[in-house]
């Protein structure tokens, strides 16, 4: 029971007691149900833990303990060598889908709007069918923004044809819950049972199947609409087109079959769903909560000529706010995590055995087996780095003083790779797709903030909206807003 104890309690309560156990440069050991997590927060241990040899601490090992993407993701096979797994995936989200977010913001723009239009419509109906509130709707913020950014993200990952599927939409917004529903009780099976279990649990994940058949058959469509026009260049902007036409251009050496293709991106449909949709409720709540920022945002963004990706990447106000809201209010109080995978053990000077694991340079150990990250909620929260305000919510702190907005400007953009805010990871695994959440983000609240007048619903205060599970901070699927359109904006 002392082992289990410590371990049971991290599933509940996981932020709260790495928060309460927080000393700034010293290393924090938390038990989990799995193994032993090791929190580092001095700025040297983070820089050897970001350039650690992938041989030694993985990122890849530990994504197959949380996720099992051999049974989640298609049968998507993982390495815990980063180099066996090739970077073209990287390249995906870090080059190619970023340098064509200008062509893709107009129909992103216009799908964001409608799905959110979409959704508050529907509230507005139900609310107007049960009782006269003033004009006021209410719905799950949660649920809200799920649909949404999965709507956006069906569009720049997989195409226009998937995106305006309503079956393959219904799907793409399952699958995130069941792959975390499926992972979770593996972690908790023996591995040599997980091959017999795993079957079982995914016999009735209707939404994995709906997906890898849609997605399937649009690459193949692909394929053979460039074989029989062979002279003739696909013109599509999206994911899937990227992968293929890197993919084309040396398949005998770098390939990658349609199978291929369909789990990577399943691989990364989960978080590229639950991490923007999380962080547009918090932003969303924050608005309620501070509505003088609204305003400021709504002047600066008024000034816009066009909704153009550089327009709307230029906005200080607006970066400043999200960036303060994700500082707050991170999807995660960890980051950066990596697992122990092989062995640096040996004899210390006096030629006693140290043990296996890694040693960092000033003689910090760590087992075989145990999962080194980053405490980035702690980190954010510090007053030694953000000052004696830092529990505040204060968008400020990342503007450089100005007399009015036209003349201010952004001192750090959210997308920024920081140590002192690693929401992002650092390093090669760091997030590649970090410039396209922060533009969907960018849009759904403009959007918001042009048409309606929003505030919270009767959920209570901020710390009972949300839940805790793991590492993770979760908004609960009973939190509500409040909003109704205006009819006129000054």
């Amino acid at each position: 029971m002392e082992v289990w104890f410590p371990g049971l309690s991290y599933l509940v309560a996981g932020p709260r007691i790495l928060l309460e156990n927080y000393k700034p440069g010293v290393p924090i050991s938390i038990t989990t149900p799995e193994t032993t997590y090791v929190h580092l927060s001095s700025p040297d241990h983070i820089r050897e833990l970001v350039d650690a040899p992938e041989e030694l601490l993985s990122l890849h090992a530990l994504s197959k303990d949380m996720f099992k993407p051999e049974y989640t993701m298609n049968g998507l096979v993982v390495q815990d060598d980063m180099q066996q797994n090739g970077n073209l995936h990287t390249r995906v989200f870090r080059v190619l889908l970023r340098s064509h977010l200008p062509a893709l913001t107009d129909p992103l723009y216009r799908l964001l709007s409608a799905a959110l239009e979409d959704r508050f419509n529907e509230a507005a109906s139900l609310s107007a069918s049960t009782s006269n509130m003033n004009g006021w709707s209410t719905l799950s913020t949660f649920e809200m923004s799920k649909k949404v950014v999965v709507v956006a993200n069906a569009r720049a990952f997989f195409g226009p044809r998937l995106a305006s599927s309503t079956k393959f939409l219904e799907a793409a917004l399952s699958y995130p819950e069941h792959l975390l529903t499926t992972a979770e009780v593996l972690r908790f099976i023996p591995r040599s049972l997980q091959s017999f279990v795993a079957p079982i649990l995914m016999r009735n994940q209707w939404a994995s199947k709906i997906m890898v058949s849609h997605i399937t058959a649009e690459i193949e469509r692909r394929r053979q609409q460039t074989s029989s026009n062979s002279n003739q260049a696909q013109n599509d902007v999206d994911c899937i087109q990227f992968f293929m036409d890197s993919t084309r251009t040396n398949t005998r050496k770098n390939g990658w079959s349609t199978e291929k293709i369909v789990q990577v991106l399943l691989g990364i449909w989960f978080a590229a769903v639950h991490q923007p949709a999380i962080a547009l409720v918090y932003a969303l709540e924050d608005l309620c909560a501070h509505p003088q920022f609204a305003d400021g945002i709504h002047e600066e963004a008024s000034a816009l000529s066009t909704p153009s990706y550089e327009a709307i990447d230029s906005l200080p106000l607006l970066e400043a706010f999200i960036r303060e809201s994700c500082r707050l209010h991170p999807s995660d109080s960890i980051s950066i995590r990596r697992k122990v995978v092989s062995s640096e053990g040996g004899s210390d000077d006096k030629g006693e055995d140290v043990g296996r694991g890694y040693i960092f340079q000033d003689g910090t150990r760590l087992l075989q087996g145990d999962v080194v990250c980053v405490p980035s909620q702690a980190i954010m929260l510090d007053p030694h780095i953000y000052g004696k305000d830092s529990a505040e919510f204060n968008p400020g702190r990342f503007l450089r003083p100005a007399e009015t907005v036209a003349s201010t400007h952004v001192r750090n953009k959210f997308t920024e790779l920081d140590p002192s805010y690693p929401i992002w990871g650092l390093g090669r695994h760091a997030c590649p797709g970090r410039y396209y959440a922060s533009l969907v983000l960018k849009i759904a609240l403009l959007h918001v903030l042009e048409k309606y007048d929003i505030k919270l619903g009767s959920s209570g205060p901020s710390e009972l909206r949300k839940f805790q599970f793991r590492s993770s901070i979760v908004p609960k699927a009973s939190a509500q807003i409040m909003f109704r359109r205006r009819t006129l904006r000054n």
